[in-house]
C-alpha cells in the first residue's frame, strides 16, 4: 500500500517535473505536441513510445470513467491521432504488449520508476482496446486469450509490491471490448459485464467481476 500511495502522489507532479518552469496545463500540452515535421517521419514503434510517455496519459489512472478520460487525452495529443491512424499500429501495439517484460522492473531503483514502468502495461491494454485497433486485429477470441495470459504474468513474486497498481479495469476493459461483438459476449453470463463497457461505466468492474470474467475466459475459450 505504501508503494501505491507514494506512486500516485508522484503521478500528480510528473508534468511539473518534466516542465520545471511554472506553466499551465494548457502550455504543457502545447509543448508536448510532436512537431509536424517529425510526426510523419517517426516509425510506429517510436511513435508508440512517444504516446506512452505523454505526461498527461497518467490522468487515466485517476479516472472513474477511463474510456471517457482517454477520449479527451486522445484529443489533446497529436501523437495518438497519428498512431491510431497508422496501418501497422495494431501489429506494433500488440507486439509491444505481448513482449512487455515485467522482469525489467528490477532494472529500476526508485519505486516511482518501477511503478511508471508497470503503468505502461496499463496504457498498452488501453490502446489495444481502441476501436481502430480492434478492427484491424481480427480474431477476437485469440486476443482475449492473449490478454488474459499476459495479465497472469503479474503473479510473479518480484512484482508483488506493484501488482495492485495494474488495475483490473484496464485489463478487463480490454477483454470486454473484444467480447462485445461475439456470441459469448451476448451470453447471459457475460452480457451484464459487456454492458458496462457499452455504457462506459467500467469503474463498476471490481475484482470479483474481473475474477468472473477471467474464469469465463479460461474455461470457455481457453482451449480454442
Amino acid at each position: 500500500m505504501k508503494h501505491c500511495i507514494y506512486l500516485f502522489f508522484f503521478l500528480l507532479i510528473i508534468p511539473a517535473l518534466i516542465y520545471p518552469q511554472k506553466k499551465s496545463k494548457k502550455d504543457i500540452i502545447i509543448e508536448s505536441q510532436i512537431p509536424e515535421t517529425q510526426l510523419k517521419t517517426l516509425n510506429t514503434n517510436e511513435l508508440l513510445e512517444k504516446c506512452l510517455s505523454y505526461p498527461y496519459i497518467t490522468d487515466v489512472m485517476f479516472a472513474q470513467n477511463i474510456p471517457l478520460m482517454f477520449k479527451y487525452i486522445r484529443q489533446e495529443f497529436n501523437g495518438f491521432h497519428e498512431l491510431l491512424g497508422r496501418q501497422n499500429a495494431a501489429e506494433v501495439i500488440l507486439n509491444r504488449f505481448l513482449n512487455f517484460d515485467f522482469q525489467k522492473i528490477n532494472e529500476y531503483q526508485a519505486d516511482y520508476e518501477k511503478g511508471l514502468y508497470v503503468f505502461k502495461f496499463c496504457y498498452l491494454n488501453l490502446l489495444l482496446a481502441q476501436d481502430e485497433i480492434i478492427d484491424r486485429l481480427g480474431d477476437n477470441y485469440e486476443i482475449i486469450k492473449l490478454v488474459n495470459r499476459k495479465y497472469s504474468e503479474t503473479n510473479n513474486k518480484s512484482l508483488s509490491p506493484f501488482r495492485s497498481i495494474v488495475p483490473v479495469t484496464f485489463v478487463g476493459y480490454n477483454m470486454l471490448k473484444y467480447f462485445e461483438n461475439t456470441d459469448l459476449g451476448k451470453s447471459a453470463e457475460l452480457l451484464p459485464l459487456v454492458s458496462t463497457v457499452q455504457s462506459m461505466h467500467i469503474s463498476s468492474l471490481d475484482y470479483a467481476s474481473f475474477h468472473t470474467l477471467s474464469e469465463f475466459v479460461t474455461t470457455k475459450i481457453g482451449g480454442k
